[in-house]
């Protein structure tokens, strides 16, 4: 018999190197790869973005200097129709060259008495540096011949000097013509010393500008401020332009902002900054004197929404005059605010974004844009959300289509009975919907809560039913944010879970509270079976007559559900709108529509103080007809849950509807 041995170490080592070689070819190849994408991006930098990181260095460095600021954009609805423009205000502008102290101080005081300056917020060390700068030599004369000696000695340096003579100054003593002399020297020596100063922005006068355009060094500039041609329609959420921000100050200057630009710092006006920025005029000082032009001024690019600015304005009128109209209506003493919102179910687009805020002065009423409330007020919806909450019925096994009840009350121990608005006998799945049962929604809550329910006992339900909620609702946009294009918006309003019996209450929406724009985003989500888009007011940008951006539909989610779950949702909410339905009457029923009304139990602070006070009533609708979203909210309409509850929801989202099919749909589409 023959013996073979193997030498098992040796098989070893030689599989332990080729591993080890491996690794090391995989780590040269890396190596080599991140060289490669270093060499090229070295490479984009120096040959092709060159001059644009030079430009940035010497931004930062005070190199270049801005001159003339460029128009922002225009922005437009959706028919070209100007909602933000520009308005030319002329400045006073000092232009820098190489005069004395003496010189600068006499054009100070030249200037300070013939043009009309607020100075009372001049700053101490302005007014200091000027009397230090004016009077140097009678200050000198009189410190200590020991200090003038030092100083001749070079014992001490000329700041510690000026620091002596600066502390020796009483600017107490100084008249107001000194005081306005010295705020405009101040002006005149701001910023970086070749750039052009601004002495003056605004509020310049005739008188003013003819003495400017016969003095050297300073002339008459312009700058532009917005102008809104429909006054204070949507004007909160246009934003506003002002100083950059000192949290996005960096931000900025890495994309070649100077300190002082003025950028849009809310809403529209900041989220579209990158192209409503025009180009402003830049120059460097060459070394004869001379400017040379960087970049020449250019006006930023033009804005256009899905906004129809007529409809939006009909859309208002109807809502004021059918809140004025409701005060005649019982309990609606509180009644003060709608929102409204009209948009395309599929892409999100926005064609009316309506808040109003009437408000009652010496007998008579008058209203206030409430645009804001639209992405930042959190209203109880009431049974408008519970679309979404037979999603989560179906989708956790809480109930079956069909599944049949004998409409009632739960009653928990020590608490009083919880019922639907009227006892609606047998219903199923989409008669619990046609005809909003709140009892239906109660024996889903408890399954998904594990409780086991019994008339007059206590009842124990699993907290995290509060989470298989919220994870769903979520899906639809409610209660996070809806990534509309504006630069903030809340998430609405989380209740306390500490108490499982609330549970029942979230389904019937008695329980979070969401904004109008999540509303609009959920019963759209609905329709869409399960898609969540942003709703967005951008529709696109034009660069001259040329369109450079399209604000595209833009998916950011969706909902978990099986696709025939959606269907069965969306033939509840067909029947709610259908004769015998809580929507009946809404929309006209040739449009096709499905939607949810919502009547819910609410609570405000009437004296201000910090303290919910009083229960009102809130009313809610959503819904789609023929692809368009409405949504219609009314808080507060009602002081206390009576027999009568103001229907001037429904009176204003019908008539909305008719107004938008019979005059809007054809433009629109």
């Amino acid at each position: 018999m023959k013996f073979f041995f193997v030498n098992t170490n040796n098989m070893s080592n030689e599989l332990l190197n080729k591993r080890m070689k491996f690794k090391i070819d995989i780590i040269m190849f890396l190596m080599l790869l991140s060289f490669s994408v270093i060499i090229l991006t070295l490479f984009k930098i120096i040959i092709f973005e060159n001059e644009k990181y030079d430009n940035l260095l010497n931004i930062k460095t005070g190199k270049i200097y801005k001159g003339q600021t460029a128009p922002r954009g225009n922005i437009y609805d959706r028919n070209g129709v100007l909602l933000v423009g520009n308005e030319e205000v002329k400045i006073i502008k000092y232009r820098k060259s190489d005069l004395s102290d003496k010189e600068e101080i006499e054009l100070a005081i030249l200037i300070s008495e013939n043009i009309e300056l607020e100075y009372n917020n001049v700053k101490e060390d302005d007014l200091i540096n000027y009397i230090y700068t004016r009077d140097y030599d009678k200050l000198f004369d009189k410190i200590n011949n020991d200090l003038k000696e030092d100083y001749n000695k070079r014992k001490i340096s000329s700041k510690k000097l000026e620091n002596i003579i600066k502390e020796k100054i009483d600017i107490s003593l100084l008249t107001d013509k000194e005081k306005k002399e010295a705020y405009v020297y101040s002006l005149m020596n701001k910023g970086y010393r070749y750039e052009d100063k601004v002495i003056k922005n605004e509020n310049v006068s005739e008188s003013e500008v003819e003495f400017i355009e016969n003095l050297d060094n300073f002339y008459i500039g312009i700058r532009y401020i917005r102008y809104y041609p429909f006054n204070q329609v949507l004007k909160s959420l246009f934003g506003s332009v002002g100083p950059i921000q000192k949290e996005d100050e960096n931000e900025y200057l890495e994309k070649g902002y100077f300190k002082n630009d003025l950028v849009g710092v809310s809403y529209l006006e900041k989220e579209y900054e990158e192209y409503l920025k025009g180009t402003d005029e830049t120059y460097k000082i060459k070394s004869s004197g001379e400017r040379e032009i960087i970049t020449e001024l250019k006006k930023g690019n033009d804005l256009y929404l899905t906004i129809d600015i007529n409809l939006q304005n009909e859309i208002e009128n109807i809502v004021k005059e059918n809140m004025i109209k409701a005060k005649n209506d019982p309990n609606t003493e509180y009644y003060n605010k709608v929102y409204a919102i009209v948009g395309n179910a599929y892409d999100g687009a926005i064609y009316a974004f309506v808040g109003e805020n009437l408000q009652d002065k010496n007998n008579g009423y008058f209203f206030v844009d409430n645009s804001l409330g639209l992405i930042t007020d959190a209203i109880t919806p009431g049974s408008s959300v519970k679309g979404a909450s037979h999603i989560v019925g179906y989708e956790t096994g809480a109930i079956n289509y069909g599944y049949k009840v004998n409409d009632g009350c739960i009653k928990i121990k020590n608490s009083d009975e919880k019922c639907s608005w009227k006892r609606l006998g047998i219903i199923d799945d989409l008669t619990a919907l046609k005809y909003s049962s709140n009892y239906y929604q109660f024996l889903i809550a408890i399954k998904i809560g594990k409780g086991k329910y019994v008339y007059n006992a206590p009842l124990k339900l699993d907290k995290n039913g509060f989470n298989t909620y919220r994870s769903f609702y979520n899906q639809f946009g409610l209660g996070v944010k809806t990534g509309i294009d504006l630069s903030y918006e809340s998430v609405g309003f989380k209740g306390d879970d500490s108490f499982s019996g609330s549970l029942l209450d979230f389904p019937i929406g008695q329980y979070d509270n969401y904004t109008p724009v999540q509303m609009f985003q959920y019963i759209s989500t609905v329709y869409n079976n399960g898609t969540r888009v942003a709703p967005h007011l951008g529709n696109f940008v034009k660069e001259d007559e040329t369109v450079i951006y399209n604000i595209e539909r833009n998916v950011i989610g969706g909902v978990k559900a099986k696709i025939e779950n959606f269907e069965r949702v969306k033939l509840g909410l067909k029947m709610v709108m259908e004769r015998g339905g809580t929507g009946s009457g809404y929309i006209n029923l040739s449009y096709n529509p499905i939607g949810k009304t919502g009547t819910a139990q609410s609570f405000i602070d009437t004296n201000m103080d910090g303290k919910i006070d009083t229960e009102t009533v809130s009313t809610a609708f959503v819904g789609v007809a023929e692809g368009v979203t409405f949504v219609v909210l009314s808080p507060n309409v009602s002081s206390r849950k009576t027999s009568f509850t103001s229907k001037v929801n429904k009176r204003i989202t019908k008539d909305i509807t008719d107004l938008f099919f019979l005059k809007y749909k054809i433009n629109i589409w």
